[in-house]
């Protein structure tokens, strides 16, 4: 029903009620609907996509303020919970040393996320898991070559 069409909404609303007793779920719905009331459903995606703004947003601080720590060995170690930016922040770095010619490595536990670092990371940037830097580590040892 819009605005156009207010003089029949008495004729409108009796054809979509109908003739008959009284139904109490009918008239709480009339009811609402004259007291511009109605139920809000949340959209699920539009949902999932405010949290990863969110997540995004705050942990953007991450990093900001990693890179200006310095430190004498040049080495991080970074932990956290889940979605609080050490991707973003490892990505950055990356750069950061890249740009700057430096060498860098992403070394993690999950095989999935340093072959998806490795897409994302810049080309001379190696990105392995843990475990295979362990074994090629080991393996370059034991031919011989040293610590």
């Amino acid at each position: 029903m819009d605005s156009d069409d207010i003089g029949n909404i008495v004729t409108r609303i009796s054809q979509s009620i109908g003739p008959g007793l009284p139904n109490a779920a009918i008239h709480r719905r009339v009811l609402a609907f004259f007291e511009n009331k109605f139920q809000v459903v949340p959209d699920v995606s539009a949902l999932a996509g405010r949290i990863q703004q969110s997540a995004t947003r705050m942990s953007a601080g991450l990093a900001t303020w990693v890179p200006r720590i310095t430190c004498a060995s040049g080495l991080l170690r970074v932990s956290g919970t889940a979605g609080s930016g050490k991707t973003q922040l490892a990505l950055r770095l990356l750069r950061d040393a890249d740009a700057a010619g430096h060498k860098a490595a992403y070394i993690c536990f999950n095989r999935a996320l340093a072959d998806h670092i490795s897409q994302l990371a810049p080309v001379r940037m190696p990105a392995e898991t843990f475990p295979r830097v362990c074994a090629a580590h080991g393996a370059s040892i034991w031919r011989g070559g040293g610590l």
